[in-house]
């Protein structure tokens, strides 16, 4: 596999690996890709959602001289960013939204329910419908996924690897460019 260059790799992966519709998780080998992503995904579902939601400022805005916001809301993924293990949150766990008044998420691996500061929120947790191809490696992921950025410059032979190996079952799979 290695000897064969990543683009034709790529190509026939496409062939063998998609799917239509929605996906429950999507993966980017670029954190600008991730956050482009996320927040198209947050605007879609929000415009969905019809009652009151919880808008916060997101810290996660590397090198850009603009505020964004994203709005919580029950169903939301949140990934955690935490130094060491904090509140109970691990660095790189996913959290769902549970409620916005007050502020409780649901961890995703050990199903319990802690209520947030909105505050911590902004410094700590992280929209994570999309997330970076580093972060998943060793989970596995339940439900579609679906692989962007795989014509990056970064995106290697290892990469395809691991991308294609987070999803349960290869009808679950999808890459995109």
């Amino acid at each position: 596999m290695e000897d064969t260059p990543i683009a034709e790799l790529v190509q026939e992966a496409r062939s063998e690996f998609s799917f239509e519709g929605a996906a429950d998780w999507e993966l980017a080998i670029s954190d600008a890709k991730r956050r482009k992503i996320c927040l198209a995904n947050n605007a879609q579902q929000r415009a969905k959602y019809k009652r009151e939601v919880l808008t916060i400022p997101t810290a996660d805005v590397q090198g850009e001289d603009r505020e964004q916001t994203i709005d919580l809301f029950p169903g939301v993924m949140l990934q955690a960013k935490v130094r060491l293990k904090q509140d109970g949150f691990v660095n790189g766990s996913f959290h769902e939204v549970v409620s916005t008044s007050p502020l409780q998420v649901r961890d995703v691996d050990d199903e319990q329910t802690r209520e947030v500061d909105p505050a911590w929120a902004t410094e700590h947790l992280f929209l994570a419908s999309c997330v970076t191809q580093s972060s998943v490696q060793g989970r596995t992921l339940r439900g579609k996924v679906r692989v962007h950025d795989c014509g990056h410059r970064h995106f290697t032979h290892r990469s395809l690897r691991v991308c294609l190996s987070r999803a349960q079952h290869h009808a679950c799979l999808d890459l995109r460019e």
